[in-house]
């Protein structure tokens, strides 16, 4: 059996999570820091996510692939800043 994989596994992503609760990929990386780094730009991108997407999301979550890789789930690892959000108006959502 021969088993496919990548060089070094894509295990650390950014999801946008919405009111009922449904989680959107905002983006996939090697790294939390690669995930920090690039998480902003891919929001705020027109052609990705409109205007409507952005204003609804409740929390931004930075999360970790654990266990194998056709046997594990996703561990929710820290919450990012949601971008144009001021602290305040973050916790007035809450």
């Amino acid at each position: 059996m021969r088993y496919l994989a990548e060089e070094r596994a894509q295990c650390w992503r950014a999801v946008g999570i919405l009111p009922s609760g449904v989680e959107v990929l905002i983006f996939v990386g090697r790294s939390a820091s690669n995930v920090r780094e690039h998480y902003i730009t891919n929001f705020n991108d027109p052609e990705l996510f409109d205007e409507s997407f952005r204003t609804n999301v409740e929390i931004l979550s930075m999360q970790r692939w654990s266990g194998a890789p056709d046997a594990g789930r996703w561990e929710d690892i820290a919450k990012l800043s949601i971008p144009g959000r001021s602290k305040k108006t973050a916790r007035a959502a809450a």
